[in-house]
């Protein structure tokens, strides 16, 4: 059984062979689509009072994606605001703050 799959922008991954090996582990671990299908109403049956069929597995599966991808995207949004603001708090050419050294130079050695 298929169905038709709508577009989805996707992020550059990395090149090189280290980008390509990560995403062949991420592949490999997936199930396969009916297997995902069939944990996926597995996991929400006990929620729902109706019989969920395979069609609303996959649309469960579709909406959670879609919620998991806002949650990163506000996050990026918001490091990159506080990014920001951290940038405009400091005098230009400071760089990145150097940790307080905890020894006490006053101390002998």
């Amino acid at each position: 059984m298929s169905w038709p799959v709508k577009s989805v922008r996707r992020q550059k991954r990395g090149s090189g062979a280290a980008g390509n090996r990560r995403g062949n582990e991420r592949a490999a671990a997936r199930p396969a689509p009916g297997a995902l299908l069939d944990e996926t109403i597995a996991i929400w049956q006990p929620r729902t009072s109706r019989p969920l069929t395979r069609e609303d597995a996959r649309q469960i599966i579709e909406n959670m994606t879609g919620f998991f991808n806002v949650l990163r995207e506000w996050d990026r949004a918001e490091r990159a605001a506080a990014d920001q603001a951290l940038r405009r708090k400091r005098p230009p050419g400071s760089g990145d703050p150097q940790p307080e050294s905890t020894l006490d130079e006053t101390a002998p050695a």
